[in-house]
């Protein structure tokens, strides 16, 4: 996006104000689009509550891989630090092939 290579292994997505009935959610739409949770098995409710309270409530990450393909794959976290608020608070929308929406962190972070 900036101009140049840069190696990494995983896409960082930090939400803000995702209680676990909207993860709860938004893992039935990446299980139903061929996304699989490393954690657990994104097809079972009770594992998906388990992996909120354990892992994201607790203030780890999960992540995210598409039909068992391990890189690269998504960092899921749930905004903590005044950094990671910061970053969803004042982001910054980029729009890709002229129809994706995409928000970034502000540059400097």
């Amino acid at each position: 996006m900036f101009g140049r290579s840069r190696r990494s292994d995983d896409i960082d997505f930090i939400a803000y104000g995702v209680g676990e009935e909207k993860f709860l959610e938004l893992c039935r739409r990446l299980g139903g689009a061929g996304f699989e949770l490393m954690q657990g098995d994104i097809s079972s409710e009770e594992s998906l509550r388990r992996i909120y309270r354990e892992y994201l409530g607790q203030g780890y990450s999960v992540r995210f891989m598409y039909r068992g393909t391990i890189l690269p794959n998504i960092e899921f976290k749930l905004a903590r630090t005044r950094y990671q608020i910061y970053s969803v608070e004042n982001c910054y929308e980029v729009v890709l092939n002229n129809s994706f929406r995409l928000r970034i962190a502000p540059i400097e972070l």
